[in-house]
């Protein structure tokens, strides 16, 4: 109203600083996801934890294209995918356990994991490895390397490369793996210089 001021509190401000950090945040990581599919040419994600899901918010596609069920805005279940299991590697084992006290596992492939200790298995290799694999769990002849990615001392998101198993040897797994742990500490280590809390 004419003659009347208004002030921006600092909640406001604060608000505002989050949604402009979770902004650039996602720039960083779009144009190193970008690098990766540039050198690998395979399909590049990135997502964040949901529940027991993975909510899908960044994707680079490569020149050869294959048919994934996952997309930007999309969800699966956490247990049967690459960046779900990188995100769950930052909770405790006993925090997977309340997760999946009463949840009822669904296969979506006969590779899908359809037991909570065996899930916490392999999140224990990716907690000492750094990096979660997932062998045609979400997708026939589909296979996912992925790896948390950091902030305050805990896992935030996590980004993964997909690849169709007819090209997924030993070689390649090899480049990924290395070009995934080398963006993985470059992106974090952007992200705490800039006071980037990937917070999204």
């Amino acid at each position: 109203l004419e003659g009347m001021l208004y002030k921006i509190g600092p909640r406001l401000v604060q608000l505002g600083l989050s949604f402009a950090s979770g902004t650039n945040a996602l720039s960083l990581i779009r144009k190193e996801m970008h690098n990766i599919v540039t050198a690998v040419e395979e399909v590049c994600q990135m997502g964040v934890l949901s529940g027991t899901d993975v909510h899908y918010l960044l994707r680079e596609d490569a020149k050869t294209v294959i048919t994934i069920i996952s997309g930007v805005g999309k969800r699966l279940p956490a247990h049967v995918t690459g960046l779900g299991k990188a995100l769950l590697s930052g909770k405790t084992d006993e925090e997977v356990r309340d997760i999946y006290r009463d949840y009822s596992f669904v296969p979506y492939t006969q590779n899908s994991i359809m037991d909570v200790e065996k899930l916490i298995a392999q999140l224990q290799q990716v907690r000492v490895s750094g990096i979660a694999y997932e062998n045609e769990e979400s997708t026939p002849d589909i296979c996912c390397i992925a790896v948390p990615l950091m902030a305050d001392n805990s896992v935030k998101a996590a980004i993964s490369v997909t690849i169709p198993k007819f090209r997924y040897n030993e070689q390649k797994q090899q480049q990924i793996t290395a070009l995934l742990l080398q963006k993985k500490r470059l992106i974090e280590e952007n992200c705490r210089i800039q006071n980037y809390h990937l917070d999204f």
